[in-house]
């Protein structure tokens, strides 16, 4: 951010730009008068000074990236919380996408956050209660086809 400028000086230097003198003629006049100044920051505060007289204000800074408020707060916490505590959880990506956020974030919740394991994520079946006893009615029969006194032998080729 440059330095502020002196009232005596800002008003040599609009004084002299609307004299029609060039900026590097503006430099060496303020030299003379005992100010250091540079050609950009003449030209400067002149693009100020024309903005200002046509109405255009230059707008507040926006805070830059490092100044933005963390997006790990509780709420995120909560919901991470809340969807890791089912059965078949969403993925960090999932997840990420899901809340905004980067999948660094999530990692961070659950390690720091939350002081779980994070596992590998695997592919579960779904099996209904219906299904899960179909299969044990139907387990004795394969066995009973697989383990009928003979040995099976199975061969595969490459």
């Amino acid at each position: 951010m440059p330095a502020p400028m002196d009232s005596k000086a800002r008003g040599t230097i609009l004084a002299h730009h609307q004299n029609g003198h060039s900026h590097r003629k503006i430099v060496d006049a303020l030299f003379e008068l005992g100010f250091s100044v540079s050609k950009s920051t003449i030209t400067r505060l002149i693009m100020e000074y024309e903005r200002e007289k046509r109405g255009i204000f230059e707008p507040a800074k926006k805070l830059g990236p490092q100044c933005l408020p963390s997006k790990r707060n509780k709420n995120l916490i909560r919901k991470v919380n809340a969807a890791t505590d089912v059965d078949n959880p969403p993925t960090l990506d999932q997840m990420a996408e899901r809340y905004d956020v980067s999948e660094k974030t999530i990692l961070r919740v659950l390690n720091e956050d939350l002081k779980s394991d994070l596992l590998k994520k695997t592919k579960t079946h779904a099996v209904s209660n219906k299904q899960a006893q179909e299969r044990l009615d139907r387990g004795p029969r394969f066995l009973k086809l697989l383990g009928g006194g003979e040995s099976m032998e199975v061969c595969s080729v490459f």
